[in-house]
This record gives C-alpha cells, sequence and structure tokens, in this order.
C-alpha cells in the first residue's frame, strides 16, 4: 500500500500541487478503500453502482465472475491507490488528480469506467482468456495478471485516452446514487411506519431499533456528501 501511495505522492510533486491538494485527493483515495479506517481494504460503497455501470460498458459473460474476485482485493484497488498509474500517461493522470479533488468517491467511479471503456479491447481479451482459464482463486489472479501485462505492452505515449466521457459516467453514479438514496428513504418511512408509538420514535432523535439508526446514519451520510 505504501508503494502505490507513493505514485499519487510522486504525481503532486511532479505537478507541484501544494501539499493542500495532495491531502485532499489522499484521503479521498484513502476513505474509498478503508472505509472504515481499519487498514483492511474494502470495496468502496459505490460498488454496487460500479458493477450496475460496468456491465453495461463491457457486457462480457465471465465479467460477473471476475467481479468477484474484485471483490477480495485485485486490479481496480491496485489502480485506485495509484490514481491509474498503470492505465494512463502522466498528463492524463493529473487530469485524474483534478477529477477526484472535485467530485471525491463519484469522480474515482466515473473515471474507472471512462478507463474500462477506453481500454475494452484489453479488458475483453483478458476476459476471454479467462473463460478459458480453470476456475478457482488463481483465476482471478490469472485476469489480474493478464491486464497488467497487456496495458503495460502499450507504450504510455499511446496510452492517452479521451477522459472526457467521465462526465456522462460521473451524472450516472450521481442519478444512480440519488435512487438509492429515495429508495432507503422510502424504505425507513415503511419501516417506521409500522413500528409502534412511531409518533415518539421520530420526535426523539436517536431512538428506534438499531436497523431505523443505521438507516437514518446512512442518509444523513449521503445527504450532506450530495450537498456539498
Amino acid at each position: 500500500m505504501i508503494l502505490t501511495w507513493n505514485h499519487v505522492a510522486a504525481l503532486a510533486i511532479v505537478s507541484k500541487f501544494p501539499q493542500e491538494r495532495f491531502n485532499v485527493v489522499y484521503k479521498t483515495i484513502s476513505r474509498f478503500v478503508l472505509p472504515n479506517n481499519k487498514g483492511l481494504i474494502q470495496l468502496p460503497e459505490l460498488w454496487p453502482i460500479f458493477t450496475e455501470l460496468v456491465e453495461q460498458v463491457i457486457p462480457h459473460k465471465q465479467l460477473k465472475n471476475v467481479l468477484t474476485f474484485e471483490a477480495i482485493g485485485g486490479l481496480l484497488v491496485g489502480e485506485w491507490v495509484s490514481l491509474f498509474h498503470m492505465s494512463l500517461p502522466l498528463a492524463l493522470r493529473k487530469k485524474a488528480f483534478d477529477i477526484v479533488e472535485k467530485h471525491g468517491d463519484y469522480g474515482i467511479i466515473a473515471l474507472t469506467l471512462t478507463v474500462i471503456q477506453e481500454h475494452h479491447l484489453v479488458f475483453e481479451e483478458a476476459l476471454d482468456s479467462f473463460s478459458t482459464d480453470p476456475a478457482g482463486i488463481d483465476s482471478g489472479m490469472f485476469f489480474q495478471f493478464d491486464v497488467r501485462t497487456r496495458l503495460s505492452k502499450i507504450p504510455e505515449t499511446a496510452r492517452s485516452i479521451s477522459l472526457g466521457g467521465y462526465e456522462e459516467f460521473l451524472s450516472s453514479v450521481v442519478k444512480l446514487r440519488s435512487r438509492d438514496i429515495e429508495k432507503h428513504a422510502k424504505m425507513v418511512e415503511r419501516f417506521e411506519a409500522q413500528l409502534p408509538l412511531r409518533t415518539s420514535y421520530r420526535k426523539s432523535e436517536g431512538s428506534g431499533s438499531p436497523a431505523v439508526q443505521d438507516y437514518r446514519a446512512y442518509r444523513h451520510k449521503f445527504e450532506s456528501r450530495e450537498e456539498e
């Protein structure tokens, strides 16, 4: 993890970004892959939205299997903590830095989808190879190695892709997040409506069952982020 963070630090130094900007991006990525701040890498909270959108970008029969292996740490985590060191040239990584600084988690997901879309041939060829590989943990490791190998064969000067599409993906991520927030809000309302003495529950902040409190905390967290 330390070595991969160095890629982001090196990018900030080469680009002459001030320490304050680096701190913002560093904290954003840290929160993204280490949401509980316990040193354990976990899938980001936007993972379900990412999987929903990436299946539209690459509708491959083996994609779901590969995403299962990503759930235990893999190719994407390496790209996130290094700010796409493997797939983007320096000039575009500077732009990626700006996007993550401005849009946070949403920006990381939008960039990931953009990179996959622009390098879709690399991912599709790797997925084709994955199809013939025996099932098991080695399959996920093989896929990661295969993609990295294919990308490494592309000269950095030839890795310049269009990041213009990230704005469309960003819009899709925001819309789907709003959809999920609304869905959870309605779930809370239905849940609270079934509780006895629901009036007192609603008047007392922090009251109610643990499930209700969890839903309220979830809503507050993401509604606050939307307002930012």
